[in-house]
C-alpha cells in the first residue's frame, strides 16, 4: 500500500523538532467570558428538572468554543440522578439516525431498568441489520418510537442529551429534533446541541431543516460570538504556565491574530510556548491551518503518515481500521496516537472504546486538505477495498459510498449509495434514503432499468414523506424509463406504486385509469401475482369512487386462495367495505376477519394491519356496532405505538369522530391535535381529519372548527378526481356547518351534490341529517328514500334512529308528514341506546322534552345548544339560571371583572363570586370564558 510522504506543514516550510516537551497546562480559554451562556444552560437544566424541557442550540463559527462549552457544562450533571448521553455528528459519513441510536444506547446502558422495547428499537436502527426483506419504516411512526423510548426514561428522571456538530446531522436526526420540539416543553428533558453557524448557509442542504427547527417555540438558541480583546487577554493569561511566560508584545500579537477565536488563540499560544529557547519568534499565519500544521510538525514523519491516514478515515475513526491501513503495526499506530493526543490533536473517550476523534473537526479538515489529490485517491481506494472485504460491508455502505466517490470510482460509489439508501429506507430514515438515491442517480447517467429503479425508489420514498406531487413526478419518470427498457414487470410494479400515490393525492380516477390501462395493455405479459395486485388495487380505488359493481368485478377475477398478503388485504378490504355499504353485516364480518388476517402477514411491521383495523372500526361505527368499533380503534392505536408507523393520523382522526359521537368532546379534541399533518398529506387521511373536525365543531358548538378554510377547494378537488366517498364524509358535516353559519344556500348546494353521489346512508349520517335541515325539498325526498330503504333492514340500528331524527328536522320545515314529535323521541331513545348522547339530545329537544335535552347538553358541554336554549328558554327550563345569575353572567360576558360587577349591581364581591360559581355549576361549565361565550352577544 502506498504510504504518504511528509506533509507540507506550513507556508514557511519550517518543521519544528520532535523532542520538545509540550506545554504542561491545558488551555481552558473557551470558558473565559462564557458566564452568561453557562448561566443560561444552568437555568434550562433547572427548568427541565421541573418538567419544562427545552432544546438548546449553541451556534457559532468554527473554533469559537462550542464544543468546549458543551464539555464544561456536561460535568455539571455528574452526581445527579438524571440520565444523560453524548453523541457527535460526523461529516460525509453520518449514518441516518446514528446520533439518536448512540444517545439511546447510552441512556439505556446507564439505566437501572432495561427496556426490551428499546433494545428492539436499537436493533431496528442499526445499519448492521440486513435490508433484505426488511419492511420500510414510515418516518413519523419511527420518530414516535424513538420519542417513546426516551419518554420512558423521562418518567424515571431528567434526561439530558448532548449532540455535537449538528450541522453535519442527517436529516432524519434533525427531523426527530423538530418532532421532539412539539412535546418537550412538558417533559423533564433537555437537549443541548452545537452547530457551526458558518456551515448553515444557502448552500447547506439542511438549511430548511434548521429553519423549521429554530421556528419551534420550545427551541432556544445560544449564540457564541468571538471573544472581545479583554477576554482574549484573560484566556491567554490562564493558558500561561506563569505570568511572565510571554512578553506583552507577543500576547498582543496573538490577540490581534486570533481575532477573538478561542481555538485560534489557544493554538497560537501553545506553539509559541513550545518553541525552543534558541529560536527566534516565528510569525505564524493567521489561520487555523497554520496553527494545526505547526502543531502537527512536532510529530515525526512516521507519526504524521499515520495521522494523515487517520484524517482520510474521517473526524472519528476506528483504531483497528487505522492499524489495518498502516500495515498491521499496531504498536506504531498506538504510539503515534498517544503522541498526537499529548499534542492535543486527538482525544479518545471511555464511552467509545476503540475509537479516536480529532480534537476539533478543523484539525481533521486541515490535515486532510494538505494532502494532494493524487495522494488521497489511493488512500480512499485502499480504505474502500478494506471495507469491501468485510462480511458486513453493506453495514458500512455510507462509508464505502464516500470513499469510492473520493477515490474517483463513480460506479462503485453509486452502488453503495443505493445500498445506503435501501438501508436508510428500511430503518425509516426516509429523507436520508432520498439523499443517497439522488447521489447514486447523479453517478448513473442516461437511462436503463438501473436508473428507472432509482427513480422508482425516490418516488416511493417521497410518497412515504407525503411529498406526493414530487413522488408522483418521479414515479411517472420511472414508468417512462421502465417502458423504454422493455422492463414490463418493473413498469407494472411502478404503476401499482404510482396508483397508490395518485389515490393518496386524492385522484382516484387517475389511479383507476392507470391500473386499468396497465391490465388491458400488459395483462397477458405479466406474472399472475403482478396482475392480481393490480386488480386488487384498482378494486380498492373503485370503492373511493363509490363504483361498487366495478370493484367487485375486479376482485372476482382474483383466484382464491390469494397467496400474496398485500393483494389479499386490498381484495378483502374492498369486499368488506362494499358489504358494509350495502348493509350485509354477515359478509362484512367475514371479509373483515380475512382482511385483518392478511394484513397481519404483510411485511410492513404493522402499517397495513393498523390501517385495516381503522377501516373495520369506521364501518363498525356506521353499522352501530359501537363496542367492536372501539376495540378496533384501540388495537390500531396500540399497533401504531408499539411498532412505530405512520397510520397514526388516520387512527386518531377516525377515533376522534367516534369519541365525538359518544359525547367525549375533550378526548376528541385531543386526538385531533395529535396527528402531525405534513405539508402534503394523504388526501384519504385528510378526509377523516376534516370530517372529524367539522363533526366536533357541530356537536360541541366549537365555531373555531367550522371555518371554511380550504374546505371548498378540498371538496371540489375530490369531485373532479373521483373521490366520491370523500364528498359524503366531509361534505355532509361541512354543509351542516354552513347552515349553522347562516349560509343556507351554500349548504343546500353541497347537499344537492351529495344527493347525486351517495348510494345510501352508511357512514354518511351527518350528510343525511344536514339534508333534512338545509337541503332542497327534492333532495330531502330523494335522500329520505335511501334512508328508509336502509332502515328497513332487520338488524339496522343507526339508520332506524336516523330516520326518526331526519323526519323531525324535515317536519320543522314542512317537508315531512306524520307524527314528527313521536319519531324524534323514538330517535332520541334509539341514539341513547347506541351510546351517542348528543344525537339523542337533538331527538329529545325536537320531541318536546327540552329539560331532558338541556341536561344532556350541559353534561356534554355543547355550548351552541346551551346558548340556543338559554336564549329561547321558557317554562320548564326558565329556572336553570336565576334572574340575578343571568344578570351577573351577562356582565361577566361583557368583560367586567368581579369588582366591576359588584359596583354596577351594588352587591358585594363575594356575592358576585357566588353567583358566577352557581351559574357555572348549573350549566356544567368550567370557566368564566365559557360562561361569556354562552351568555355574550350573539
Amino acid at each position: 500500500m502506498e504510504q504518504p510522504g511528509s506533509l507540507p506543514f506550513s507556508e514557511q516550510g519550517v518543521v519544528l523538532p520532535f523532542d520538545l516537551k509540550p506545554a504542561t497546562r491545558e488551555v481552558p480559554g473557551e470558558f473565559v467570558a462564557r458566564e452568561r451562556e453557562m448561566s443560561l444552560l444552568a437555568d434550562y437544566r433547572r427548568s427541565a428538572a421541573a418538567g419544562r424541557g427545552r432544546i438548546v442550540l449553541i451556534s457559532g463559527e468554527a473554533g469559537v468554543g462550542k464544543s468546549s462549552l458543551l464539555r464544561q457544562f456536561e460535568p455539571g450533571r455528574i452526581g445527579s440522578r438524571s440520565g444523560s448521553a453524548f453523541a457527535r455528528c460526523v461529516e460525509f459519513i453520518q449514518k441516518p439516525l446514528g446520533p439518536l441510536r448512540e444517545l439511546l444506547q447510552q441512556v439505556e446502558r446507564n439505566s437501572s431498568a432495561r427496556d426490551p422495547r428499546a433494545r428492539a428499537l436499537l436493533e431496528r436502527l442499526s445499519f448492521e441489520r440486513g435490508a433484505e426483506g426488511a419492511p420500510a419504516q414510515q418516518a413519523s411512526w419511527l420518530l414516535e418510537s424513538i420519542d417513546a423510548a426516551f419518554e420512558r426514561h423521562v418518567e424515571r428522571g431528567t434526561v439530558t442529551l448532548f449532540i455535537e456538530d449538528a450541522h453535519w446531522a442527517d436529516r432524519s436526526t434533525l427531523g426527530f429534533l423538530t418532532y421532539l420540539a412539539d412535546s418537550i416543553a412538558t417533559r423533564r428533558m433537555l437537549v443541548v446541541a452545537t452547530y457551526r453557524s458558518d456551515e448553515v448557509d444557502m448552500d447547506n442542504p439542511r438549511l430548511a431543516d434548521f429553519a423549521t427547527l429554530l421556528a419551534k417555540e420550545s427551541v432556544a438558541q445560544v449564540t457564541l460570538g468571538p471573544l472581545d480583546e479583554r477576554s482574549t487577554h484573560a484566556l491567554i493569561e490562564l493558558a500561561l504556565p506563569h505570568r511572565d511566560a510571554l512578553d506583552g508584545a507577543t500576547i498582543a500579537d496573538i490577540v490581534r491574530r486570533s481575532q477573538g477565536n478561542p481555538f485560534f488563540a489557544e493554538e497560537l499560544v501553545k506553539n509559541v510556548l513550545e518553541q525552543s529557547a534558541s529560536e527566534s519568534p516565528r510569525r505564524l499565519p493567521l489561520s487555523i491551518r497554520g496553527a494545526v500544521m505547526a502543531r502537527a510538525a512536532l510529530l515525526s514523519e512516521d507519526d504524521r503518515k499515520i495521522l494523515s491516514l487517520a484524517a482520510v478515515l474521517g473526524e472519528r475513526f476506528s483504531v483497528e481500521r487505522l492499524v489495518v491501513l498502516f500495515g498491521g503495526r499496531r504498536d506504531d499506530v498506538l504510539l503515534a496516537l498517544e503522541r498526537a493526543r499529548a499534542l492535543h490533536l486527538v482525544y479518545d473517550r471511555r464511552s467509545a472504546p476503540g475509537e479516536v476523534t480529532f480534537r476539533h473537526a478543523l484539525t481533521q479538515e486541515v490535515l486532510y486538505g494538505e494532502l494532494l489529490a493524487e495522494r488521497v485517491r489511493p488512500l480512499h481506494e485502499a480504505i474502500g477495498l478494506e471495507l469491501e472485504r468485510r462480511p458486513d460491508r453493506n453495514a458500512v455502505s455510507v462509508e464505502l459510498a464516500h470513499h469510492w466517490w473520493r477515490a474517483g470510482d463513480r460506479e462503485r460509489a453509486a452502488t453503495y449509495a443505493e445500498v445506503a439508501g435501501d438501508r436508510s429506507f428500511a430503518i425509516g430514515a426516509i429523507a436520508d434514503a432520498i439523499s443517497y438515491y439522488e447521489r447514486a442517480l447523479s453517478e448513473r447517467k442516461g437511462g436503463g432499468a438501473a436508473v428507472a429503479c432509482l427513480e422508482h425508489k425516490i418516488g416511493v420514498s417521497l410518497g412515504s414523506l407525503f411529498r406526493l406531487s414530487a413522488g408522483i413526478e418521479r414515479l411517472r419518470r420511472a414508468g417512462d424509463l421502465y417502458w423504454e427498457s422493455d422492463d414490463l414487470e418493473g413498469f407494472a410494479t411502478n404503476a401499482s406504486a404510482l396508483g397508490a400515490q395518485l389515490y393518496n393525492a386524492g385522484d382516484a380516477a387517475a389511479a383507476i385509469d392507470l391500473c386499468r390501462w396497465t391490465l388491458d395493455a400488459l395483462g397477458s405479459k405479466l406474472l399472475p401475482a403482478t396482475v392480481d395486485l393490480l386488480r386488487a388495487r384498482v378494486a380498492y380505488d373503485c370503492v373511493a369512487n363509490l363504483d361498487f359493481d366495478s370493484a367487485l368485478a375486479f376482485v372476482s377475477e382474483i383466484d382464491e386462495p390469494i397467496a400474496d398478503p398485500l393483494t389479499a388485504t386490498h381484495a378483502y378490504q374492498t369486499q368488506f367495505k362494499v358489504a358494509a355499504m350495502r348493509g350485509d353485516i354477515e359478509r362484512w364480518r367475514m371479509y373483515a376477519e380475512r382482511a385483518l388476517g392478511a394484513a397481519g402477514r404483510v411485511a410492513d411491521d404493522g402499517y397495513r394491519l393498523c390501517q385495516t383495523h381503522c377501516q373495520v372500526a369506521l364501518d363498525a361505527v356506521g353499522l352501530g356496532d359501537v363496542q367492536r368499533a372501539r376495540e378496533h380503534f384501540r388495537t390500531a392505536i396500540s399497533v401504531e405505538r408499539e411498532r412505530g408507523f405512520a397510520g397514526r393520523s388516520l387512527a386518531y382522526a377516525a377515533s376522534a369522530f367516534e369519541h365525538t359521537l359518544r359525547g367525549d368532546f375533550a378526548t376528541a379534541a385531543t386526538l385531533l391535535g395529535i396527528p402531525s399533518i405534513a405539508s402534503e398529506q394523504s388526501y384519504a387521511i385528510l378526509v377523516h381529519a376534516k370530517s372529524a373536525q367539522f363533526v366536533l365543531g357541530v356537536c360541541a358548538g366549537d365555531d373555531a372548527r367550522l371555518r371554511r378554510d380550504d374546505a371548498e377547494s378540498f371538496l371540489h378537488y375530490g369531485l373532479e378526481h373521483g373521490m366520491k366517498l370523500a364528498i359524503g364524509l366531509v361534505g355532509g358535516p361541512y354543509a351542516w356547518a354552513l347552515g349553522l353559519r347562516g349560509e343556507v344556500d351554500d349548504a343546500a348546494a353541497w347537499i344537492h351534490r351529495i344527493a347525486q353521489i351517495v348510494p345510501g346512508p352508511h357512514r354518511f349520517l351527518f350528510a343525511f341529517l344536514a339534508a333534512a335541515q338545509f337541503g332542497n325539498q327534492s333532495d330531502v325526498a330523494a335522500m329520505r328514500d335511501l334512508l328508509l330503504q336502509a332502515a328497513s333492514r332487520p338488524h339496522d340500528r343507526v339508520n332506524k334512529a336516523a330516520l326518526g331524527l331526519f323526519d323531525a328536522f324535515a317536519a320543522r320545515r314542512g317537508f315531512a308528514a306524520g307524527d314528527a314529535q313521536t319519531a324524534a323521541l323514538g330517535a332520541g331513545a334509539a341514539f341513547e341506546a347506541i351510546g351517542w348522547p348528543w344525537l339523542a339530545a337533538c331527538g329529545y329537544e325536537l320531541g318536546g322534552e327540552p329539560k331532558r335535552a338541556l341536561e344532556t347538553y350541559q353534561a356534554l358541554g355543547a355550548l351552541r345548544d346551551l346558548r340556543r336554549m338559554e336564549m329561547g328558554r321558557s317554562g320548564a327550563t326558565a329556572a336553570v339560571l336565576s334572574p340575578r345569575e343571568r344578570e351577573v353572567g351577562r356582565l361577566v360576558a361583557s368583560g367586567h371583572s368581579n369588582d366591576e360587577v359588584a359596583q354596577i349591581l351594588h352587591i358585594s364581591r363575594r356575592t358576585v363570586e357566588k353567583h358566577v360559581s352557581s351559574a357555572l355549576e348549573k350549566l356544567n361549565l368550567r370557566s368564566r370564558l365559557q360562561l361569556g361565550r354562552l351568555l355574550g352577544p350573539r
